[in-house]
């Protein structure tokens, strides 16, 4: 889309308060939402509109600011996730996926792990797909001296056909041990598969995805130190995070049908009962005194 990429959001400065954030994604939103309709028709996988988010620094909103991210907390990135749904809610969605396999690393790695790809995730502005379902045991993973392969197939990929990195989970052959690992997604071996065409969000990207025999180092596993996993109380907030994030862009979505039908009653529409006589005659029932349509 032409307006996808104003040409300044770059070097505007970067909000510093969640308010100003918010209003970044207000303005980010506005741009989005001009031709929403007509991109949901065309379906086509939402690269310049990912590049909108990245260029306004939305993608970075979670990121440490001393490597150049938002610094912000998970209470702002929910409401940047409702104001970009309002406009489009596949975006919405995609964004708010992004947040969390951004996080993911936190929920589920060391130290070590989460601090390194939150680094690299804000200086070089990823943006996070993931094929993840820890439900399920459709990804065998296999031990190979130093490195993990990643072998299987996955029913749903959201957002990874137009991400930079991906989030893999599978379980460890032979375990009932789940590992999460993040990849390159221009790895050998990851096939998206152009098969999403849900009405509604059908820019999510959420199409299949085969892998087949994807390498990874063990050192990438995350939470595994030794090849064995740390456990944290903390690795239990992934659930409850995931879901706020499906009740945001919800609620984005509801928001702007409700403005949306407000505003067109409003401006567009006048009550039937007062359009008066002359139209209601032309109708095949008219309504009596007490509001109750009957044959006329």
């Amino acid at each position: 889309m032409s307006t996808a990429t104003p040409a300044d959001w770059q070097v505007r400065p970067a909000p510093r308060t969640a308010e100003e954030w918010i209003a970044r994604a207000a303005a980010v939103a506005a741009v989005l939402a001009t031709d929403a309709a007509a991109r949901e028709r065309a379906g086509a996988p939402p690269h310049e509109e990912v590049g909108l988010l990245k260029d306004s620094g939305l993608v970075t909103l979670l990121g440490p600011a001393e490597h150049g991210g938002g610094g912000q907390d998970w209470t702002t990135a929910y409401r940047v996730i409702r104001e970009i749904a309002k406009a489009d809610g596949s975006l919405g969605q995609l964004l708010g996926y992004h947040y969390l396999w951004n996080w993911a690393a936190r929920l589920v790695g060391t130290r070590e792990q989460w601090e390194h790809v939150e680094a690299e995730a804000a200086r070089n502005r990823w943006f996070f797909g993931g094929a993840v379902n820890p439900r399920d045991r459709d990804v065998v993973v296999t031990e190979d001296g130093d490195d993990l392969v990643f072998t299987g197939r996955k029913s749903f990929s959201t957002g990874s056909r137009v991400s930079d990195v991906t989030v893999l989970e599978g379980v460890l052959e032979g375990t009932d041990q789940h590992v999460f690992a993040i990849v390159p997604s221009d790895s050998a071996g990851l096939t998206f598969h152009d098969d999403w065409d849900n009405i509604g969000q059908r820019l999510t990207e959420s199409g299949s995805v085969t892998i087949d025999g994807v390498r990874t180092p063990w050192s990438s596993a995350a939470g595994y130190v030794d090849k064995e996993f740390r456990p944290r109380v903390y690795n239990t907030l992934n659930v409850p995070t995931i879901q706020l994030v499906f009740v945001s862009f919800y609620l984005g979505i509801a928001a702007d049908a409700l403005e949306t039908a407000a505003t067109y009653t409003r401006t567009r529409t006048r009550p039937w009962l007062h359009g008066g006589h002359d139209r209601a005659v032309d109708e095949p029932y008219v309504v009596d005194t007490y509001g109750l349509a009957e044959p006329a």
